[in-house]
């Protein structure tokens, strides 16, 4: 069982010098809660997902004690989230992720992905382009394989 046979190769990407309201855009039209961030070349510098995103838009004070949420605070989201709209994706990726090449075991995919606790990894070629993504779902498919193949 390798990457290549249960990678997605239809990747939705972004540039580290786009917005987060660009990424939210994306993410929205795209029906997914993750980008692969690429520079120029198309080499992955980062991820991006919507929990990123959301996190940033929840004040400090919250983040210790969720329950303070609770107290009449209903505009707090939409304020701090509009607040991150022009900042830009560099600013909040992640840049410490996993990544794998098309010839990789599917293990490897799997161990890596609760490693360092991403739901998306990126899949490059010899070069470093990116070719493809392995997602919990990919990995999914390749378990369901093995268990009933």
């Amino acid at each position: 069982m390798l990457v290549k046979d249960y990678m997605s190769v239809d990747v939705v990407t972004i540039t580290e010098d786009e917005t987060i309201g660009d990424a939210a855009i994306l993410m929205k039209n795209k029906d997914i809660n993750s980008l692969i961030v690429v520079n120029a070349d198309r080499k992955p510098v980062g991820t991006l997902s919507s929990y990123t995103m959301a996190r940033e838009a929840v004040p400090v004070y919250l983040k210790g004690d969720a329950t303070v949420a609770d107290l009449g605070a209903g505009e707090t989201f939409n304020k701090f989230a509009k607040m991150q709209k022009d900042r830009l994706v560099k600013e909040i990726m992640h840049t410490h992720y996993f990544i794998l090449s098309p010839d990789d075991p599917m293990i490897k995919a799997a161990a890596n992905s609760i490693k360092v606790r991403r739901k998306i990894m990126p899949v490059v070629d010899k070069d470093g382009k990116l070719v493809g993504i392995i997602t919990r779902s990919n990995i999914g498919r390749a378990f369901y394989d093995a268990v009933n193949g």
